[in-house]
C-alpha cells in the first residue's frame, strides 16, 4: 500500500478511536461519581449510627432515620443528574462523530477502493 492509502487507513480510523476515547472518558466519570456517591453513602450511615447510639426517644431515632433517608437520597439523585449528563454529552460527541464519518465514509471507502482495486486484482 502507499503512504497515502495508509495515512488514508489511519484518518479512516480516527472516528473510532475517537469514539474508544470518549467511552473511555465516560467511563471514568461514571467510576469517579460512583466512587464519590458510594463514600458519601457509608458517610452518612455512620453518622446515622452515631445519631441512633445518641437519640433519647423513639422521636429523635425516627427524625434521625429521616433526616439520614432524605440525605441519601439526595446523594443518590444527584449522582443518578451527573451521570445521565454525562451519557447524554458522550452521545452527542460520538451522534457528532457518527453524523461527520458516514458523510465522508462513502467517499473514503470508494477512494480506498480505488487504491486496492488494481493491487488485489479484483475487478469493479
Amino acid at each position: 500500500m502507499t503512504d497515502k492509502a495508509i495515512g488514508d487507513w489511519a484518518s479512516g480510523l480516527k472516528p473510532m478511536m475517537d469514539i474508544v476515547e470518549i467511552n473511555r472518558r465516560t467511563f471514568e466519570k461514571f467510576t469517579r461519581l460512583q466512587s464519590k456517591c458510594m463514600s458519601d453513602c457509608m458517610k452518612a450511615n455512620f453518622q446515622q449510627v452515631k445519631a441512633l447510639t445518641a437519640s433519647k426517644d423513639a422521636q429523635d431515632a425516627i427524625e434521625s432515620q429521616m433526616k439520614f433517608f432524605k440525605e441519601v437520597e439526595n446523594t443518590l439523585a444527584a449522582t443518578v443528574e451527573q451521570e445521565v449528563e454525562a451519557a447524554n454529552e458522550a452521545r452527542d460527541a460520538i451522534s457528532e462523530i457518527v453524523e461527520v464519518s458516514y458523510t465522508h465514509g462513502s467517499a473514503f471507502f470508494k477512494e480506498v477502493g480505488n487504491v486496492i482495486a488494481p493491487h488485489s486484482g479484483a475487478k469493479h
